[in-house]
């Protein structure tokens, strides 16, 4: 029988060794996967309690401008609505004008069309009277909702009437079909967002007129 090479106390240590050589690579992977699974679960943590935070500072904001906040979408959406805005522009030039004591005629309403990101429709009309309440009829019209600006003004005046042929425009804006994500901090308007929405909300917005159904009644009988 060939004599081993390997003393047989050293024989008897191999074994053992290479079961805790194993034990050690599995104890370490078993470590670095662990390891792994708390830093994710530590991320997920931070990231919960930085939504908790954005979401608690977006409540207490939204409850500090629930009073006003109603009432702000309201001008805005009547400034630029989501829908052609020419009926209501109409409305609010013909009592513009009732107001100023002048006459509207050869009123046309155009197509609408899209300039960039907004939609556009052309109102034409003569505006008739005396001078300056003409005048004081065209330098109105910026105060009106919806938004209209006035594109092109040519004036003639016979036996002192004064006619101003107009061309304004008006705009309106689909509404967003996407929303923000819930965690997205809420954010504060600036200045000179804060300036613009004040003067949105300082023009004249359009009179609705509601007509009351009246109540069933008996007809009487004809025959």
């Amino acid at each position: 029988m060939k004599k081993s090479l390997i003393p047989p106390n050293i024989q008897i240590l191999i074994y053992p060794s290479i079961i805790l050589t194993a034990l050690a690579i599995l104890s370490f992977v078993v470590i670095n996967f662990g390891l792994a699974q708390i830093s994710k679960q530590s991320q997920a943590v931070s990231e919960a309690k930085v939504n908790e935070k954005i979401l608690a500072e977006k409540e207490a904001t939204l409850t500090e401008v629930s009073a006003t906040v109603a009432k702000e979408a309201a001008s805005v959406s009547l400034a630029l609505p989501e829908e052609n805005p020419a009926l209501a522009i109409l409305s609010q030039l013909k009592l513009l004008a009732l107001s100023k004591t002048i006459v509207l005629s050869n009123i046309k309403v155009g197509v609408g069309s899209q300039e960039e990101n907004l939609l556009r429709v052309n109102i034409s009309f003569n505006a008739n009277g005396q001078d300056i309440n003409v005048l004081d009829f065209l330098s109105s019209i910026k105060n009106i909702s919806p938004i209209t600006t006035i594109e092109k003004i040519k004036m003639s005046q016979v036996s002192g009437v004064l006619s101003a042929d107009t061309n304004v425009r008006g705009y309106w804006s689909l509404l967003p079909k996407t929303l923000p994500k819930v965690t997205e901090p809420v954010t504060n308007l600036s200045e000179p967002e804060r300036n613009l929405l004040e003067k949105v909300m300082a023009l004249t917005p359009p009179s609705f007129t509601q007509v009351t159904p009246s109540a069933p009644s008996i007809r009487d009988n004809p025959f």
